[in-house]
């Protein structure tokens, strides 16, 4: 039988395995690339950050999980001002990221789901999804709300991953599903009292685990306006290479690569102004930041318990904990720890057992073909990968990266926050005062 290497599988071609649509690989990856998705981005302030920061995140995160991506937009050649290209214009950034460009009036193939960053599009066809961000407030909209009255960068990336994800889930058409006919929000700011304004975030950060949230997280901290970007450190922990795979779920990594994740990004962040510093050691105790890295951020996103039960003994002044769901079913879900809280890390209830790792197919028409035509070894490891869609670690990290900036705001944290993309429900634990140890900080330049 042919080996199957399950590095080769896209995470999005794997739920169409897991979940019974597909019959085969073949179809499943069939399935995949007949999604399609129009991006209108119209506006008249083409500088505007927050607008930058929403479109451009709308085209890393669409051309992962969708087949085909066209951008229709009237400011093609707007240089870049933050994030990981600055310096391109959108259209070099969306043509290497593999999108169609096209002006407004151009001829362009029609698709049954569009989203809408900025001024209306005018007349589209299919179904127009309306992505706005309000203060701290992220939303997507099936029909267009009136302007909305400003927000900040964090709220313009989650709102358009929420509007990616309404897409994505209104061409996966579950029974039940009214994605793509509804409105939903969430509310980014983690912290107790009224939202301040994006003025300050921490000045240093530490990112364990650089694939789908990692990624995620970079790029999320790439488009914070600090005054001295040169200031910020952010360290970069993780001890893998990039594969085939990976693009479909990591923002930052090309089609076709295989080099140290922590390379790659640190490539990105140093673009962004940034101080990078490289650990390529798993975290352990051996890994503990010295007492002048301790008032850094940790941003974790591993997927073995072992090194999450660890985080509360680490030494970081705050950790913030990102967790994704893995299958058919859950895929959509996130769980926001934060240490330290109510308890220490090793108490988690649901981080206490080891991992599971099946030892037996996955009963789905998908997975019994592959066993007629493929080894077994290749086909049970394929079974034990998490399906993952690049929209669900983008949402998860603007949410985390606004509880982080919600302690240096003085808003406190949350020790717990559950979000479902499939239902929008938001479900947020006790809220706790601001630390007694300040969390060094930096200036933001006003959005």
């Amino acid at each position: 039988m042919k080996e199957l290497d399950p590095d080769e599988v896209s995470r999005v071609v794997l739920l169409g395995l897991l979940d019974g649509s597909a019959k085969s690989l073949d179809e499943a990856e069939q399935h995949a690339a007949d999604r399609a998705l129009n991006v209108f981005a119209v506006t008249s302030e083409p500088t505007d950050p927050c607008w930058q920061a929403a479109v451009t995140t709308a085209i890393v995160v669409a051309v992962r999980a969708f087949g085909r991506v066209a951008f229709i937009t009237n400011s093609p050649d707007e240089v870049l001002a933050r994030g990981p290209f600055r310096g391109r214009s959108l259209r070099d950034f969306a043509e290497e990221q593999g999108a169609a460009v096209a002006l407004p009036g151009d001829a362009y193939t029609p698709s049954r789901i569009n989203i809408s960053i900025g001024d209306q599009p005018g007349a589209v066809f299919g179904r127009v999804l309306h992505a706005r961000w309000d203060g701290w407030v992220a939303s997507v909209h099936d029909e267009a709300p009136e302007a909305s009255g400003g927000g900040n960068v964090v709220a313009a990336i989650g709102a358009a991953s929420l509007a990616i994800s309404e897409a994505f889930l209104f061409l996966l058409d579950r029974p039940g599903s009214i994605a793509g006919y509804r409105d939903l929000s969430i509310n980014l700011w983690a912290g107790g009292g009224e939202a301040p304004e994006l003025s300050f975030a921490p000045a240093g950060w530490w990112l364990v685990g650089l694939g789908h949230l990692g990624q995620a997280y970079a790029w999320t901290l790439s488009h914070l306006r600090y005054r001295s970007p040169e200031l910020v450190e952010v360290f970069l922990q993780d001890t893998e290479a990039t594969s085939f795979a990976n693009h479909s779920t990591s923002v930052l990594t090309p089609r076709k690569t295989k080099v140290p994740k922590t390379r790659l990004v640190a490539d990105y962040l140093d673009r962004s102004g940034f101080q990078s510093r490289i650990v390529e050691r798993r975290m352990s105790s051996e890994t503990v930041p010295r007492d002048v890295e301790r008032g850094h951020v940790a941003l974790i996103g591993v997927d073995n318990l072992l090194s999450r039960r660890l985080e509360s003994q680490m030494g970081w002044h705050r950790v913030i904990d990102a967790g994704l769901g893995n299958k058919p079913a859950t895929f959509t879900s996130i769980s926001l720890h934060s240490f330290p809280g109510g308890r220490e890390s090793n108490a988690v209830e649901a981080w206490k057992d080891d991992e599971f790792h099946p030892d037996s197919l996955p009963n789905s028409p998908g997975f019994e073909d592959l066993s007629k035509h493929f080894d077994e070894c290749g086909v049970i490891v394929l079974a034990g990968k998490a399906v993952g869609v690049p929209f669900v670690g983008m949402t998860a990290a603007a949410m985390g990266v606004a509880s982080a900036i919600s302690e240096v705001l003085g808003g406190g944290t949350v020790d717990v926050v559950n979000f479902e993309l499939t239902n929008g429900t938001l479900r947020r634990g006790a809220a706790t005062s601001a630390s007694d140890i300040s969390l060094p900080a930096l200036e933001l330049s006003k959005n």
